[in-house]
């Protein structure tokens, strides 16, 4: 079998001895190289045997993205396949023979980076073999927990490559846009930042972009899908959002062959979504978990404190999720009273309460405003349509906002170390956005070695049991101390003799 090796995508062309191996090598490749999509039993397609349920990641001329080529390098060894490799990849950059730990100069003091980083950048150093030759592959995932400083990751990695490298620093949040256009304006120094976003254009040697405009640029710009055909290095921030279709298009218009990764949950979600990250990028190259930064002191332990919502409602078998989520948590007065009972125990402590939907976040900021009136205690809510939210947010930061409601904002980027208090009362069984906001919380405030968290078994109930569940098995594989506040099996509540 012969690789031919590109920036972008990779080609498996299958010679005469191949034949000889007893096997159809371009359908075992084929096989090996496709996944099942969830839920491919529900569709019309499944049904009518249209389709087989698979997604298939290589082409019927044997095209596969050129992140897979670790993974086709194994499957032809296991096979006892010869491998010939034609690499015709360009413009490959390499990291520095001496490493420098240097981060750069913020706010008046020399940043180097912390044991980790240093490990996590080092990693991009990356060789594969493939047959009998050993290819330089500067590509995959950072698997780094919130909290573990990738904008300083990605700092060190640009002050290990050579001067002439052109670097895309890819976003796809207007919050951790802004951040980091503030922070690598610090690291760089004298050196010109470029950037792009809605706003104006202006390409330099190291750019910030929003993936978004970035996209449209390139669709409609000849000399902007050029000069991302000649960007030899790719980072990209929460990458776990490449799936998605726009996203993924873009990244294969950047020819970039060094391409490095970085999320908190890269591999968390459906396992199509997974095989498109790595496809694009590469294999995980480095993890640093929660927990490893807890121990280092870099995040504080959350101590989760489970509440039953002591669901009283008739229980009907034929129900709904949608009808249960808003019976039982978006309209639910007696689970308000409980996270207002909370809110009074931790008066004169930050806290913050999560939601997703709008008009759940409205019923509960309404409810608090009645329940604590007459108090002075300063509530507020913060969402996606909030025309003053990041106004919202610096109060709280600024210790002018005692109790804050926000919604998934909260997920990604926003860098609010003062909270002393979580209430988790959105719901739902997502572990991408469970991990998401558990990061939100325990950003460390460089005080405090922990930080209080309350969520909830929202039994019994036909779907929002099993959802809690879900989480709870979240915090448990991260390593955080979980305790049930009231009698339980399991987590499942034990009913008390009246």
């Amino acid at each position: 079998m012969k690789l031919i090796v590109g920036n972008i995508s990779t080609k498996a062309v299958i010679g005469g001895s191949d034949h000889l191996s007893g096997v159809d090598v371009m359908a075992e490749l084929r096989k090996y190289l496709r996944v099942r999509v969830k839920g491919y039993q529900y569709s019309k397609q499944w049904k009518s045997r249209h389709w087989d349920g698979y997604k298939n990641f290589i082409t019927t001329k044997g095209e596969f993205a050129t992140g897979f080529l670790p993974m086709v390098a194994k499957f032809a060894d296991d096979l006892g396949i010869q491998v010939e490799v034609e690499d015709q990849r360009t413009n490959i950059p390499r990291l520095n023979k001496e490493i420098t730990e240097e981060i750069g100069v913020i706010d008046g003091e020399l940043w180097v980076g912390r044991d980790y980083q240093v490990e996590a950048l080092k990693s991009i150093n990356n060789y594969i073999k493939v047959g009998g030759q050993e290819l330089y592959f500067p590509r995959g995932i950072l698997d780094c927990a919130t909290n573990a400083g990738k904008n300083s990751i990605a700092a060190m990695l640009i002050n290990n490559l050579p001067k002439d490298t052109v670097i895309v620093f890819m976003v796809s949040s207007s919050v951790i846009y802004d951040q980091a256009v503030e922070f690598f304006q610090q690291v760089l120094g004298k050196e010109k930042l470029g950037q792009v976003c809605s706003k104006y254009t202006d390409l330099q040697r190291v750019n910030v972009c929003m993936s978004k405009t970035l996209y449209n640029r390139a669709n409609n710009s000849i000399q902007m899908e050029r000069w991302l055909q000649g960007v030899n290095c790719l980072i990209v921030d929460e990458s776990d959002e490449a799936g998605q279709e726009q996203y993924s298009k873009l990244l294969t218009k950047i020819h970039a062959p060094m391409r490095v990764f970085v999320s908190g949950t890269p591999l968390d979600g459906d396992v199509v979504t997974a095989m498109v990250q790595i496809g694009l990028s590469g294999k995980v190259l480095y993890k640093v978990s929660n927990k490893e930064l807890i121990d280092k002191g870099v995040s504080q332990l959350p101590n989760i404190k489970i509440i039953n919502s002591d669901i009283k409602e008739i229980q009907n078998p034929f129900i709904t999720y949608d009808i249960e989520l808003d019976m039982y948590v978006h309209s639910s007065r007696r689970r308000c009273k409980k996270i207002a009972e909370i809110v009074e125990k931790h008066k004169g402590e930050p806290i913050l309460i999560t939601f997703i939907h709008k008009q759940h976040g409205v019923f509960m900021y309404n409810y608090l405003k009645e329940y604590f009136e007459g108090e002075g205690l300063k509530i507020a809510i913060a969402h996606g349509t909030t025309p003053d939210r990041d106004q919202v947010l610096r109060d709280y930061k600024k210790g002018k906002i005692d109790v804050l409601l926000a919604s998934m904002i909260m997920k990604r980027g926003a860098n609010i170390p003062v909270i002393r208090v979580g209430i988790l009362a959105h719901a739902g069984k997502s572990k991408t956005t469970t991990k998401q906001i558990i990061g939100r919380l325990i950003r460390h405030d460089g005080e405090n070695k922990d930080v209080m968290v309350y969520e909830f078994w929202d039994g019994p109930s036909k779907y929002l049991e099993k959802h809690s569940k879900e989480r709870i098995k979240v915090y448990q594989s991260e390593g955080f101390n979980v305790e049930y506040l009231y009698p339980n099996k399991k987590g499942k509540p034990i009913p008390q003799e009246k």
